[in-house]
């Protein structure tokens, strides 16, 4: 004779198959979660190293414009020589 849980009559084996079942689905779906977060970050992180070499490059880009800029003063201040 088997022994019922309380609920809907149904055996213990069947109450923890379908535990475990329900187990297995939750745990698919946080690994699936998880997998898409770490895209997410991923992602940013390559999003974010990107605007920061451009960022880089801009900096470096008006460093040198206002070097140039320094230098034209610099020859125009400059005493003439006789």
């Amino acid at each position: 004779m088997e022994k019922y849980s309380t609920k809907e009559n149904e055996t213990y084996r069947e109450h923890a198959e379908k535990a475990v079942h329900k187990a297995e689905e939750h745990g698919q779906k946080a690994r699936h979660d998880l997998q898409e977060n770490m895209q997410k970050l991923k992602d940013d992180a390559q999003e974010t190293a990107i605007e920061a070499e451009n960022e880089a490059k801009t900096g470096v880009r008006k460093m040198a414009g206002k070097i140039e800029e320094a230098g034209t003063k610099v020859k125009k201040m400059r005493p003439k020589r006789a």
